[in-house]
């Protein structure tokens, strides 16, 4: 048997909670090691951290059972697989602490409202995914304190619901985030949520619902102002909705997600009106900005010092973007992700950027492009040295590409997609001995 506190450091190095569970639930020592006196010493002394990664990764309430001291006893992610481990879980001592969680009903059934009523009774931050229940009947059961409210149950939100929905989150004076997912959420939804006054909120998630540019241009106008993190996410604002989103977004805000709205260069240039100098992170993938929306957004980098994570994928920027972005990376200093997939970009305009990649990125991805072994290779001969995930998937580059990537690979890659391309035998054999 090895050491209890060996077996906490074997578990440390594995970076996935999934196979901490898979270990653990295969291991001899884990039920030594979960008795043992010093095992909470020494599971502290080997990552102090270590229990948060339980707590964002959802786990199945009979491996919770299994392991409950290694999660963070008041913030856990849960999912059930039938009612009667909902009544099991009640009962837990547990129960009391908790102040997060998300609940996720795996088979689908419905969670009763006498169950709901008694796991909201003390929670604060609560998380309901596919649990058959009605914004309705969820809202009301949640206690005054609550300050988080996620409601992503895949079922048609009404306009009639959302008004009775938006009455009772109005009584929730310490509510600072709102999600309300998938839901089909309608412009006139919208509006009614704007126009009921949730003066704490700081962060709105309402992506994958249909709001359009009316119902953008209503959160915009009385929601926006206070928000430090807006996803309106695949909601068809289109250029309406983007320039009003533009115009009325202030100073607070940290995240901005407008990706797939169909939103073309119109609305793209709009970021000109803007003033967003903490923005830390901005996804406007899966639109149609093209090379002059691109250009406006690269350029307005400039008045966004603090920008961590920039996603343009899927835009058709093209060269004369590429060539935008790469004259103001030197803006970008303190980028650390960059999202370009999908945007036609063949050798020449690879190599721009790539001679002009932030020097603080970790993470960039080019897959879907149209380059070849060039471009490819002044990827490869320009890495910054603390990247950690390289996408190159999906192009045309060959073994010559392939063996520059492998020659160059900086000591901290360790995710790296070239699959997809015209990678022969030499090629793969550089990769594999890198």
């Amino acid at each position: 048997m090895l050491p209890c506190d060996l077996f906490v450091e074997l578990l440390h190095s594995l970076d996935n909670p999934k196979d901490y569970i898979a270990l653990m639930s295969t291991s001899a020592h884990t039920h030594q090691c979960l008795s043992h006196p010093t095992f909470k010493e020494a599971w502290n002394k080997a990552h102090p951290a270590f229990e948060k990664k339980w707590s964002t990764t959802t786990t199945t309430f009979k491996d919770y059972l299994k392991f409950k001291p290694l999660f963070l006893k008041d913030r856990i992610k849960l999912s059930f697989e039938t009612e009667k481990e909902i009544e099991a879980f009640l009962v837990l001592p547990d129960v009391a602490q908790l102040k997060k969680l998300r609940l996720r009903c795996n088979s689908h059934f419905k969670l009763s409202s006498e169950h709901l009523t008694q796991l909201t009774q003390k929670i604060e931050n609560l998380e309901i995914d596919h649990c058959g229940l009605s914004a309705k009947k969820t809202i009301s059961n949640l206690n005054a304190k609550t300050h988080t409210f996620s409601f992503h149950n895949g079922l048609p939100l009404s306009d009639a619901e959302m008004m009775t929905l938006t009455r009772i989150l109005h009584s929730l004076r310490n509510l600072s985030v709102l999600r309300i997912i998938n839901s089909e959420l309608t412009s006139m939804g919208a509006k009614i949520l704007a126009h009921h006054a949730l003066p704490k909120l700081t962060v709105l998630n309402l992506r994958n619902n249909r709001i359009g540019p009316a119902g953008a241009l209503a959160i915009a106008t009385t929601i926006l102002p206070n928000l430090s993190v807006l996803n309106l996410s695949n909601n068809n604002i289109r250029n309406a909705g983007t320039i009003a989103v533009m115009k009325k977004v202030t100073k607070k805000i940290t995240v901005l997600n407008l990706s797939s709205n169909r939103i073309s260069a119109t609305g793209a240039t709009a970021i000109t009106y803007s003033d967003m100098p903490n923005l830390t992170v901005f996804n406007i993938s899966d639109n149609k900005i093209g090379p002059t929306g691109a250009t406006a957004i690269a350029e307005k980098t400039q008045d966004m010092p603090k920008l961590t994570v920039l996603n343009m994928g899927n835009n058709k920027i093209g060269a004369l973007g590429a060539t935008a972005i790469a004259q103001n990376a030197r803006y970008m200093q303190n980028l650390s992700a960059l999202n370009l997939r999908q945007n036609i970009f063949e050798d020449l305009a690879v190599t721009t950027i790539a001679q002009n990649i932030p020097p603080k990125l970790t993470v960039l991805n080019m897959s879907w492009n149209l380059f070849g072994d060039i471009g490819a290779r002044a990827i490869a001969e320009n890495i910054p040295p603390g990247l950690t995930t390289l996408d190159m998937s999906w192009n045309l580059f060959g073994d010559t590409g392939a063996t520059a990537i492998a020659q160059n690979a900086p000591p901290l890659l360790s995710v790296l997609s070239v699959n997809n391309n015209q990678i022969g035998p030499t090629g793969a054999s550089a990769l594999v001995s890198t």
